[in-house]
Formats: structure tokens, sequence, C-alpha cells
């Protein structure tokens, strides 16, 4: 078939030759490709995974529940200004005591925001997954203690402190989560995503 019906096999082989070759070579470059998509598809799965571990044991700190039920009575209370926690400016001793005690459930929140940014911002997490699960988190918190960060940053002369969670929580603000966003099988990408 391949070969010309006077022609030996040696010299049809030594003719198809170069189709080898070249089937070699686009063998080898799919393989390359399934390969990168593999790994493509693995990195995105392994980064849902630890967005979904990371809710979970978020959802099980007892610090986490104290510091969020305080944000919520604030926000509840429409208080947006918690700075106040950080004055020492306190009528008594158990007053300034107690707000040292909110102070440190609030440093605990942001603090464990500010890892969920970081991680989003390296590709640790999925920011899509995060941003389904706890949208109303990072932005209610956000609106709650902005002026407690800017005051934070003041006293403490850290001009960084929690720049990527505000960060974050600005840009969830811009392009807040909509009805197409939470449905599961869409695969657009977030707008004003990080690049790295």
């Amino acid at each position: 078939m391949f070969c010309k019906d006077n022609e030996t096999w040696l010299a049809c082989l030594d003719r198809l030759e170069p189709f080898a070759l070249w089937g070699g070579v686009a063998t080898t470059l799919l393989a390359v490709i399934v390969a990168g998509a593999a790994i493509w598809s693995s990195r995105r799965i392994a980064q849902r995974r630890a967005a979904i571990d990371y809710l979970m044991v978020t959802e099980q700190d007892r610090q986490w529940d104290a510091g969020y039920d305080f944000l919520r009575r604030k926000k509840a209370q429409g208080i947006t200004d918690i700075s106040y926690l950080l004055r020492n400016d306190a009528q008594s001793d158990d007053y300034a005591e107690k707000n040292q005690e909110n102070a440190a459930l609030i440093d605990s929140i942001l603090n464990i925001l500010e890892y969920m940014a970081v991680g989003i911002r390296q590709g640790i997490f999925c920011e899509r997954t995060l941003k389904q699960a706890s949208f109303g988190v990072v932005t209610g918190t956000y609106k709650v203690t902005e002026l407690y960060i800017k005051a934070l940053r003041l006293k403490g002369g850290s001009k960084t402190a929690f720049q990527e969670f505000e960060g974050l929580a600005k840009r969830w603000e811009k392009y807040p989560l909509t009805a197409n966003d939470a449905t599961l099988w869409t695969r657009k990408r977030l707008p004003g995503k990080f690049s790295l």
C-alpha cells in the first residue's frame, strides 16, 4: 500500500522515515499538551480544595465566631467606626479591658481575612470559591473595620497593615457577586482578578 510494486521493504522504509520522525514529534507534542492540561487541572482542583479547607477551619474557630458576632452586632447597630477600641481614653479600667479584648478579636478576624486575601493573590486559594462563600463576610467586615484599620496604621506605624484584605474587599465591592457568579457551572473568569 505504501510501497511501490517493484520496491523492496527496506527502500520503502527509507522513504517513509521522515514521516515516522514527524509522527514521533507529533506524539511527543501531544503528550506535552496533555501533561500540561493535567497539571493545570490538578492545580485548579488543589486551589478549590484549599479554599474549602480554609472555610471549614474558619467555621470551627471560636475566636472567629466571637469576633464576627461582635462585628455583626456593631453593623446591626449602624456603627461603622470601631476605631474607639484603640483609644486609651476609657472612663474605667473595666471598659478599657473590654475594649482591649474586643480589639484582639477584631485583630484576629482581620488576620484571618488578610491570610485569605494573600492566599488568593498568591494563587493558593480559588478566588471564585471564596467569593461565592464569603462575599458578604469580606465586604461587610471591611465596611465596619475600614476606619479601625486606618487608625491602627496611624497608631502602629505600619502603613501596610491589612492592605491585602483592603484591596480584596474594595475589588469585590467594585465587582459584586452576581447571580451568574453563583451558578456553579459557569467558568468565566472574575473581573479584576489579581495578575501575578
